[in-house]
């Protein structure tokens, strides 16, 4: 350990030779270019403010700069001081005393380079005998800094929450970033401790390597890495100055804007004191300091729950530093051993529940993670305890899930802890808290206790079912059988008080089906779950009709009447009535005795008269317009050809009676009618007298007999149809002779029927034949050409002539301009033809007569 010194200062001897500002002594073997690099690196100018008449007081209290330039070539640690006036009592004097070594690690030990502030090793007055200075040996002395005295100095400083900032900069700049932080203060001592604080939270390798100056009277020139200065030196402390470098005005309270490194909250958080304890714990733990701050937070996190030095209290750094020591622990495990990742894992739990940060689940799992790997059980239990108690306390106060983390319950002590805790909970819980511990008990597998899980079942899942669809409830429903059970036992109540609103929830899909072991024993919930069925298959209700009749006359109840009653039919049909086909499968599955039971009757009534069975009476089928969801008018045809025979007709009204009668004999006159246009005149015959629905009946066949028919026989089928059948059929068929959805083959047998019917004479086929026109020919003239060639090839199929005569009106009016009038020649020719030949026949034979005159007069 040796450190050469160097004084400098202005003299009368040195080493120059002659008096002035020189090298007033130095230790032998320094060699010239370290000596230069001295003398600027020392370069001293006091403050503006001290005048040059000022006293020895002034004088003293000028800053002094402990300086230090870490480099290869030779390691420089000065203190500077103003002495004023010189032996030629010029005032500006200053005297600097240099230590240069090559080894800093060496030479200085533990020391830093700020720990010489104030070291009695320093002296300010030159010497007059020799210009040899001895080598110092031995680790210098320390001066008036230390860890403890900079902690005081930094609690009782205004500035204290700059520190985070200025630390974040100068591991920036020392690290390689060419930017000088100038630092400003009231006096030299102040910066010298906040150099003490930057130096004491840096990693010690990173603080012997920061160049710094306690004082300088121009900071903006240097290129140390951290200059302090005083308010009144030349400094330019404007919002411009902020460009060129890190200024940190301390007495202004403002600073250029640096992003504060997590690292150095903590550390600042940690306290001078105890940062290198950290640091060391950080450097044993990691195998070294890495060399980027970037990887610097993980380890310090880590190393703080180790054999770390926590600070008092858990505020929001610690609490941060612990989810950070999780993550980073979840990826080191593996290499560390169960103990190191116990004591740190468990360390940072403990700051994580006093603290309780948000997305703190994504540090729980990182250390379940941690612990898996390294079987550390100890820990693995207390994540799990403390994940349940987190999420049930949240439960509890109504907060929002944390989605980040998976904690599963792998350990019996985390599982009993989960029971007792969900159990303890779920006692005077709301519903929907209620509700949500449940679904963590499921989630979990937990085995609650029977008795509660009933009681959960009938008094909160039940209804909760009962309100909506909820795939959630029905994974409760799966999880437990006695939940279960408390369900079935809520929705058997349901059933017998308010069977309709039952109905309705299970057609409209209970998210756990119930099954027929479940619904067996309680006759109404049994009851409920078929028609619910039938509700949702309409196909079914006969059915179902049928299974629930079966089942009350195996078991009839106390004081009940007949099987099928008015209140089961309308649960079954909410829509108050039976299709026709309904009702042809009612009258199939029942006897005569249980169809004339009064609710059967009145419903077998209302669909002969298609009226509800809460209006059946005596209204005529003329009084509905339209049959709506009662079915098909076929259906009815069929129904009343059953009943026609059978016993039950007697039975019926004489409404009912009526319209069986008329749908039979329609019937029968249609299959006696053997050629289609027979078939037409009995479907349209006395159209006008029949009641709406088995008029629109009617025509809806007559739309399949023409549909069907082929096409020579449509003209006679559409002649003995009344007009307003005809219009009918044209409405059916008007979307399909727009240009959008052409169809040719209707077209074209529609055209075929109206160049036929224009060749008769009878009324009633001129009258067809203009409904045709106005629903076919304005819109064929807005067809595209190819479907109109279409239609042509549809009558050329039926009629060679006809598809010329359609050739012919599609020329004249639906082609160009110059089609049309060639066509309109030629057709005007066509007709002027026989006129013409009958002319040119009449002359010819004129002609003869004159020639034969003429031959008799020349005789």
């Amino acid at each position: 350990m040796v450190f050469r010194q160097l004084y400098y200062t202005s003299c009368e001897v040195g080493l120059s030779g002659y008096p002035g500002f020189q090298f007033n002594a130095t230790s032998p073997g320094i060699a010239p270019e370290l000596l230069r690099r001295v003398e600027s690196f020392t370069a001293y100018d006091p403050p503006s403010s001290l005048p040059y008449n000022a006293d020895a007081a002034a004088i003293a209290a000028c800053p002094v700069n402990l300086c230090f330039s870490p480099a290869e070539d030779g390691t420089v640690l000065a203190n500077v001081v103003f002495v004023g006036a010189d032996y030629s009592n010029r005032f500006g004097n200053y005297f600097a005393h240099a230590l240069v070594t090559e080894d800093t690690a060496a030479d200085l030990g533990e020391a830093l380079p700020i720990e010489l502030w104030g070291a009695p090793v320093w002296t300010s007055t030159p010497v007059t005998t020799s210009v040899d200075l001895p080598v110092l040996s031995g680790q210098p002395p320390r001066g008036q800094l230390d860890r403890r005295r900079v902690a005081a100095f930094l609690q009782a400083h205004g500035g204290r929450a700059m520190l985070p900032a200025l630390l974040s900069a100068a591991a920036r700049v020392v690290t390689g970033e060419r930017q000088t932080i100038v630092l400003v203060e009231q006096d030299s001592e102040a910066a010298a401790s906040w150099i003490g604080a930057v130096s004491y939270l840096l990693p010690p390798s990173l603080a012997q390597r920061m160049s710094f100056a306690t004082y300088h009277h121009r900071p903006a020139y240097s290129d140390l890495n951290l200059v302090a200065t005083v308010p009144d030196a030349d400094v330019d402390r404007s919002d411009g100055a902020f460009a060129s470098f890190l200024l940190f005005d301390l007495p202004a309270a403002r600073s250029s804007e640096v992003p504060v490194e997590p690292w150095a909250d903590l550390l600042v958080e940690t306290g001078v004191e105890h940062a290198g304890a950290l640091w060391a714990a950080a450097a044993e733990l990691g195998g070294g300091i890495p060399n980027r701050s970037a990887q610097w937070h993980p380890l310090l996190a880590a190393a703080l729950f180790w054999p770390g030095e926590r600070p008092a209290g858990t505020g929001p750094t610690v609490v941060a530093a612990a989810a950070t020591a999780a993550r980073w622990l979840s990826r080191q495990a593996a290499a560390l051993d169960p103990r190191t990742v116990e004591r740190i894992g468990v360390g940072a739990l403990q700051a994580l529940a006093e603290g309780r940060p948000a997305g703190m689940g994504a540090a729980l799992t990182a250390l379940t993670t941690a612990a898996e790997v390294s079987g550390a059980e100890r820990l693995a239990v207390a994540v799990e305890m403390l994940a349940v108690d987190l999420e049930v306390e949240a439960l509890l106060a109504r907060q929002p899930a944390d989605g980040t983390w998976n904690v599963p319950l792998q350990s019996a002590a985390g599982r009993a802890h989960a029971r007792d805790r969900c159990t303890q909970a779920l006692y005077g819980a709301p519903d929907d808290v209620a509700t949500a511990l449940l679904h963590l008990a499921a989630r979990e597998e937990l085995d609650l206790a029977a008795h509660l899980l009933r009681a959960c079942g009938e008094r909160l899942i039940g209804p909760a079912v009962l309100a909506g669809r909820s795939t959630a409830n029905a994974e409760l429903m799966r999880a437990w059988a006695p939940l279960r059970a408390g369900v079935v036992r809520h929705l058997a109540a349901v059933a017998t008080d308010e069977p309709d609103r039952l109905v309705a929830a299970i057609a409209d899909g209970l998210v756990e089906p119930l099954s027929d072991d479940e619904t067996q024993d309680v006759p109404a919930l049994h009851e409920a779950r078929l028609i619910a069925r039938s509700r949702r298959d309409p196909r079914l209700r006969v059915d179902t009709l049928a299974e629930i009749a079966r089942l009350r006359t195996a078991a009839p109840g106390p004081g009940d009447g007949p099987a099928v009653r008015a209140d089961l039919l309308r649960r079954i049909w909410p829509g108050g009535a039976w299709t026709p086909a309904e009702a042809l499968g009612v009258l199939q599955r029942f006897d005569d005795a249980e169809l004339t039971a009064p609710a059967p009757l009145a419903w077998l009534n209302a669909v002969f008269t298609l009226e509800r069975p809460d209006t059946a009476g005596g209204a005529d089928l003329s009084d509905l317009g339209d049959l709506g969801d009662l079915g098909d008018l076929g259906d009815l045809e069929e129904l009343c050809h059953a009943v026609e025979q059978a016993p039950i007709a007697a039975r019926l009204s004489q409404p009912a009676r009526a319209t069986i009668t008329r749908m039979a004999t329609i019937g029968r006159r249609l299959a006696a009618a053997t050629a289609p246009d027979k078939q037409a005149a009995v479907l349209t015959s006395d159209l006008d007298r029949l009641p709406e629905t088995q008029r629109r009946h009617n025509l809806g066949k007559l739309t399949e007999l023409l549909n069907g028919a082929a096409a020579r026989e449509l003209p006679a089928i559409f002649e003995s149809c009344p007009p307003d059948a005809v219009e009918h059929y044209l409405v059916s068929v008007h979307a399909y002779l727009g240009r959008e959805r052409a169809r040719a083959d209707i077209a074209g047998r529609l055209f075929y029927v109206l160049v036929v019917l224009r060749r008769r004479r009878a009324h009633n086929a001129r009258a067809v034949v203009a409904i045709i026109e106005r629903h076919l020919l304005d819109e064929l003239t807005r067809w595209h050409s190819q479907d109109l060639q279409a239609v042509q090839a549809q009558i050329r199929k039926i009629d060679s002539a006809v598809a010329a005569e359609f050739a012919d009106w599609r020329d004249l009016n639906a082609a160009g301009w110059l089609r049309r009038m060639r066509t309109r020649r030629r057709l005007e020719n066509e007709a002027r033809a026989p006129r013409q030949a009958v002319e040119r026949k009449k002359k010819k034979a004129e002609r003869k007569k004159k020639a034969e005159q003429k031959r008799t007069k020349n005789r």
